[in-house]
């Protein structure tokens, strides 16, 4: 006689395993976009500071990096 396959994980543990591969995708991404945002940002307010312009404008330039982030990553 053959040994019998081992049983293979329920429909609950499988339905588990992907919202947890799911979430930790969405959560890597999430940082991904949230550090983009920050370089960007403190990118630009270094520039801000050494032109004496408004530190304001340091924030269009975290909104750029994070649109080019979200445009590469929709590719």
């Amino acid at each position: 006689m053959t040994d019998p396959s081992p049983p293979s994980p329920g429909v609950g543990a499988q339905v588990l395993q992907f919202f947890a591969r799911l979430l930790g995708d969405i959560v890597r991404q999430l940082a991904w976009f949230a550090s983009a945002f920050a370089v960007g940002t403190g990118g630009t307010a270094i520039a801000c500071w050494i032109y004496g312009l408004s530190m304001s404008l340091s924030l269009l330039g975290g909104l750029l990096v994070l649109g080019i982030a979200l445009a590469l990553a929709a590719m």
